[in-house]
Formats: structure tokens, C-alpha cells, sequence
């Protein structure tokens, strides 16, 4: 039978869907590391699932609610075993409990009805479970559920790491998306009996529909003639385990009935998640890292080490070079803050200069100071330069925090004994992008120690068998 995309549709907007899936997979992102830091929490937001909220939701099924954060966690890892599901929700509550992704305007407006809901159910259980450990935890409660979501809420964590890159937020990428999927539907029609794995742009696509239960039962019925079940307990990657084995037979089919790779730019397996070797950035680690605009005033210039005797005049110029955007290109060009004329005895004091400029950081780094002196008059004249220096305002003004201005004075040296003391000040910077670059260094042939963990790298490595060297290519980039 061949493939036809217009033959198969689904019972809601995938593309659409999925975006709002990966706002949540990031919001609760936080929430699950507090919830595995906590202990026994996690089996503590399980049995909130099981004992309160299944019984609820199954009351009021005629409502699609939204539940509290470590409730809507624990119910979307059991929600991607549609088998266990649809089973354990029978065993627990007599009926297949519906559920349904929101945006984040429309769970926020149904968690308010949720909380109403619950407060009339259970009055003495608070509805959001911040507290380390809840004195409702029943340390003697005995679960019905067959599906071990302990396990699931760890394996969940690891695909939220796969699919955590910025392309999984784009509507391009996610449209095509779901139309690998409507083939990997196809190709599982096709081989009714082989177990096939997807790409995590097809995945992402296939846990949206699976987090609407009753939709994906019809969907999946009408398109491949039964319920497709997802088990994401297959993940040992090892040589010749299921995983590895069924991902080269689903390659080699792929590349048969469709005539083009399986395999997808951006979807592939980037490795496990890098366990806390990360550095986790707080906010001010962002503020000292992003580019940051500010108006500056320059106040006063003072020159030092001028020859007293001199009868001629100078010119103290100040300039800087500024950027801006034209067609996606930055482009800079020579801007004067201000030029300061007079004999030694008027520039040795302090001369009021009281100009206002913009420095960015993203394309400003220093003020240009430039000392010329001039002898005889009118078209007589000679101009000498005695010096040219810069002020490196980039580093002070990168530094600031949010909320803080300067105000400072440095002095440049000209050389030759003469310099320009220069009072300035900032106002508190408005922060922009930031800026990254990396250069790379020359690559070698070494030997991994297998005892210096800290030289791994963010991402774990597995274990070699004794006696083989770790051997791989190593460069230092800054």
C-alpha cells in the first residue's frame, strides 16, 4: 500500500500541541529535580495521583483538569504506556480517565477550577505539595497501579534532556515532524508485528498524542486497525540489545518503503543527560554574561605633565567607534564625544566637558584620546600629534549588575610623562544578548584516564571492558 499523508489524520493539531508540550516538559523540569532531592516525594506525588486525583478526575470526567505540578508529572509518564494506562486507571477508578494538554493561559485557568474541585473533595490536603515531607503521606498504602511509575519519572528526565534544544520549539521542524510520524503510523501498519523505534522528532510527536488518551485509542485504531503502545522501558543502547537491534531493522525499512534516510538532523540521540556536571547559571551569571547598553557622561578632562613654557595651543579630542545593524550585518562607524581646545594653563585644570553618549558593549570597548598640539596661526599653522591612548570602558561597564551605575575617574597615559584624567559616569545598563565565540584548538590522539572523572566532560561515558584503553581525540578550545 503506498503512503499517502492526506490518508491519515489525527484527532487534534499535533504541531500545535507539541509546543505546548515542551513549555511544560521545561516548566516541570525544576519542579522533578526538587521532587528527586526530596526522597520519598516522588512516591508522595504518586500516591497523591492514585489516591486523590484519579478519584477526581474520574468524578468529574465531563471537565478536562488541569492538576498540580508534581500530579501532572506523575500523570504524564503514565499516560506514555497507553496499555498500562488504560488498565491501571480501570483497576483504580472503573474508567479510563481522559486528559488533555493546554496552553499555559488555558491549565492556568483550569487549575483555579481544579483547586475549587479539590478543596471541596479532600479540605484538610493542601492541593499544591510544597513541603520537603507531608504528614498525609500513608506509608501504608498499597498501590493498584501495575505500571512501575517510579522508574518512568527517571526515564522521563532523559528524554526531556533529548528534546530540550530550541529547534523542538520551532513550527517548521515540528510540522515535519508530524509527517515522519504519520509515516512511522504507516510503516507500523505496514509490519503489524515487528517492534519499530522512533527518532525524538517523531517521539515528541507521539508523546503529544499519547497525553490524549481517548483521542489517541480512536486514532490509532482508525489509522493501523489496533491501540499502538509505547514502552519506553526499551532503552539499553548496549551492542545487540532490542533497542539497538530494532533501530537497525526500522532503518533498513524506512529506507525501503519511503527511499530516503531515517534518520533526521537535530533527532538523534545527543547521549545521556550530563548528571549535574553542568554549571547551573543563576540570574546574575546571565546579567555578567549578556551584552549591556548605557548612556554615559563624560564630565570633565584634566591634561598632566604639559610643558608649562609652552606658548602654543592643544586640541584634546575624544571619539569612539559605534556599531549598528543594517541587513543582519554590524557595521561601525567614527562618532566625536567631544574636542576641548586651550593652552596648558586652561587643560591642566579641570575642563568641564558634560557630553552624553551610548555605549553598547556589544559594539563599543573603548573611548579614543587623542592630544594635538598646535603652533602658529591661521594658514601658518603645524598640528604634532603628542599622543593617542584609549579608555577601556568595555570591562567596567560588562560588569555591572542590574541596577548599578558608576561613576569613576582614570587616567590615560600618552606617554613621555603626559596623560588625561577623565571623570565619567554611567547610568545602570539595559542588558541585551549575549555574545559567544569559540576558537578551537588542534586535535590529538590520547588516552582517556579512566580515574580523573573531572577531564570526562559534562556527559558520562560508559565503562570500557578491563583492559581496553579509552583512546580519543582531545583539543583545548577557548
Amino acid at each position: 500500500m503506498a503512503f499517502n499523508a492526506g490518508d491519515i489524520t489525527f484527532g487534534l493539531d499535533l504541531r500545535q500541541v507539541a509546543l505546548w508540550q515542551v513549555d511544560f516538559l521545561q516548566a516541570v523540569d525544576k519542579k522533578t529535580e526538587l521532587l528527586e532531592e526530596r526522597g520519598q516525594a516522588v512516591q508522595f506525588a504518586i500516591q497523591r495521583y492514585e489516591k486523590l486525583w484519579l478519584p477526581l478526575a474520574a468524578k468529574y470526567c465531563d471537565r478536562f483538569l488541569a492538576a498540580p505540578i508534581d500530579i501532572e508529572w506523575i500523570w504524564h509518564c503514565h499516560l506514555l504506556n497507553p496499555a498500562a494506562y488504560e488498565k491501571d486507571c480501570k483497576r483504580v477508578v472503573g474508567k479510563v480517565v481522559d486528559h488533555r494538554l493546554l496552553d499555559r493561559e488555558r491549565r492556568k485557568q483550569s487549575l483555579q477550577e481544579s483547586r475549587v474541585l479539590w478543596r471541596h473533595e479532600y479540605p484538610s490536603v493542601p492541593f499544591e505539595a510544597d513541603g520537603p515531607i507531608s504528614p498525609w503521606f500513608d506509608s501504608d498504602f498499597t498501590s493498584k497501579l501495575t505500571y512501575d511509575l517510579k522508574a518512568a519519572v527517571t526515564r522521563q528526565k532523559v528524554f526531556f534532556y533529548q528534546v530540550s534544544l530550541p529547534h523542538y520549539r520551532d513550527e517548521k521542524f515540528l510540522g515535519q515532524a508530524v509527517l515522519r510520524y504519520k509515516k512511522f503510523l504507516h510503516l507500523k501498519k505496514m509490519h503489524p508485528n515487528t517492534f519499530i523505534v522512533p527518532c525524538y522528532d517523531i517521539d515528541i510527536i507521539w508523546h503529544t498524542h499519547m497525553l490524549h488518551p481517548v483521542t489517541y485509542r480512536r486514532d490509532t485504531v482508525r489509522i493501523i486497525g489496533h491501540p499502538f503502545n509505547h514502552d519506553d522501558s526499551v532503552n539499553d543502547r548496549r551492542a545487540g540489545s532490542k533497542l539497538t537491534v530494532s533501530d537497525a531493522r526500522t532503518r533498513r525499512m524506512w529506507k525501503k518503503m519511503f527511499d530516503e534516510p531515517f534518520s533526521q538532523s537535530g533527532a538523534m540521540f545527543r547521549g545521556e543527560p550530563p548528571a549535574g556536571k553542568l554549571v547551573h547559571m543563576e540570574p546574575a551569571d546571565f546579567t555578567a554574561l549578556v551584552t549591556k547598553q548605557t548612556t554615559v557622561l563624560l564630565e570633565s578632562a584634566r591634561v598632566t605633565g604639559l610643558p608649562e613654557n609652552y606658548q602654543g595651543q592643544y586640541k584634546l579630542k575624544l571619539w569612539y567607534n559605534t556599531g549598528y545593524q543594517n541587513f543582519n550585518r554590524a557595521l561601525y562607524v567614527s562618532d566625536s564625544i567631544a574636542t576641548v581646545r586651550g593652552s596648558p594653563r586652561h587643560l591642566t585644570n579641570d575642563v568641564r566637558v558634560n557630553a552624553n553618549f551610548t555605549f553598547d558593549t556589544k559594539y563599543n570597548d573603548v573611548v579614543m584620546v587623542d592630544l594635538i598640539q598646535k603652533s602658529g596661526r591661521f594658514c601658518l599653522g603645524a598640528t604634532a600629534e603628542v599622543g593617542s591612548a584609549q579608555l577601556r570602558m568595555l570591562e567596567k561597564i560588562q560588569a555591572l549588575g542590574n541596577g548599578r551605575g558608576i561613576s569613576t575617574q582614570d587616567t590615560v597615559d600618552l606617554g613621555d610623562g603626559v596623560g588625561v584624567q577623565l571623570h565619567w559616569s554611567v547610568t545602570p545598563p539595559v542588558t541585551g544578548g549575549c555574545i559567544l565565540a569559540l576558537k578551537s584548538g588542534d586535535y590529538q590522539d590520547c588516552i582517556m584516564p579512566e580515574t580523573v572523572e573531572s577531564m570526562w566532560g559534562p556527559v558520562p561515558l560508559p565503562r570500557l571492558p578491563p583492559g581496553i584503553d579509552n583512546k580519543c581525540s582531545v583539543a583545548s578550545h577557548r
